[in-house]
């Protein structure tokens, strides 16, 4: 039973990390086809029928993933974009379209994202980040004891139990 929790556990931690620093990218063909892609986070552009498209990060959004076994039973939500054939930027989670933005206006985009990340790593690190990081760190280990104890108390109550019913039918009459 404790192995059968264990390997539970084990998978859920799996379904959590294994989807950190990853992008779902959908790329729609021109025929009509749609291209399902796992990405890392790091890259700048994404390469899909030999074509670059731009990663911008204002235009991600999240979605519920529960695609193969483990996300079966563990659903992760999941960064994801959607390119279409005939834009190499993403479309507009606001209003589901893709504009085309001349080089001028990309490259002030550029600068402006390239400044704010700059500010936002030169930022100093305050006190409730830290502490929240290290409750979500340990927040698997906490629940996966606090299962296991929840376990051993209903096990013993039931055990308890069956010593009454037990009495119960001993007293009867035959």
């Amino acid at each position: 039973m404790l192995i059968a929790v264990g390997m539970i556990a084990a998978m859920g931690w799996y379904a959590n990390y294994s989807m950190r620093d990853k992008l779902l990218i959908y790329y729609n063909r021109e025929n009509k086809t749609q291209i399902v892609k796992w990405v890392k986070m790091q890259g700048h552009h994404i390469v899909f029928d030999k074509k670059r498209f731009d990663i911008i990060p204002s235009r991600i959004v999240f979605r519920y993933y529960n695609g193969g076994l483990i996300y079966w039973f563990f659903p992760q939500w999941v960064a994801s974009l959607t390119y279409s054939h005939n834009s190499r930027f993403p479309h507009d989670p606001n209003n589901l379209d893709y504009n085309a933005e001349t080089p001028e206006v990309r490259n002030a985009i550029n600068k402006e994202e390239w400044v704010l990340s700059y500010y936002k790593g030169a930022k100093p690190s305050q006190g409730k980040a830290s502490k929240l990081g290290f409750l979500q760190q340990w927040l698997p280990l906490i629940a996966l004891i606090g299962v296991v104890i929840v376990f051993f108390y209903f096990n013993s109550k039931m055990t308890g139990f069956g010593h009454v019913l037990d009495q119960v039918i001993q007293k009867l009459p035959k």
